[in-house]
């Protein structure tokens, strides 16, 4: 029976893309772009990729993610650069509840939360903020690892019911 269970669990497969400054940089907030990256790869047979990984042509960014942002299954932004602002003005609404946001601490209130963050709240997004001694430790890395988590888990529940639905109303 825990064999079943484990092999339920293990068959969640997801796939997320990473927002955030440019990953060449020396930025603490690309290093953590990094890092949570890394730490989905490490999650066996999870995918990570960051827009860069996936180019396509000359295509304009905004038309590249519009389309990246329907082969994954997550995103989440590290809201700490220009690009990284734009990507979340333009598809946080329409990304809903598939987007973990995190913005610094001191982009609160004004526009941001008076307009986009709150239509983005209204899909069923999540953001978070955080200070930049966050970005040292391994809060950022540790709080989107979990939001991934659950979301995985959400994903097997997902699989779980549509098997079973499929045992008592067939499709076809």
């Amino acid at each position: 029976m825990r064999a079943t269970l484990a092999i339920a669990v293990t068959k969640a497969r997801l796939k997320a893309l990473v927002w955030g400054p440019n990953p060449n940089s020396h930025d603490m907030a690309a290093e953590k772009r990094k890092q949570i990256r890394a730490e989905i790869l490490a999650d066996n047979g999870q995918k990570a990729f960051f827009s860069e990984d996936l180019q396509l042509g000359d295509l304009p960014n905004n038309v590249l993610e519009m389309i990246q942002q329907h082969i994954v299954d997550l995103v989440i932004c590290i809201g700490a650069s220009w690009g990284s602002a734009a990507e979340f003005e333009a598809f946080g609404v329409t990304l809903g509840p598939k987007l973990l946001a995190w913005f610094p601490l001191e982009a609160g209130g004004g526009f941001a939360d008076g307009g986009s963050r709150r239509v983005f709240h209204a899909t069923g997004g999540f953001d978070e903020t955080y200070n930049p001694e966050d970005l040292v430790s391994c809060v950022v890395t540790l709080a989107s690892i979990d939001w991934f988590g659950e979301k995985k888990f959400l994903q097997v529940y997902v699989d779980q019911a549509r098997s079973a639905l499929d045992k008592i109303a067939p499709a076809g």
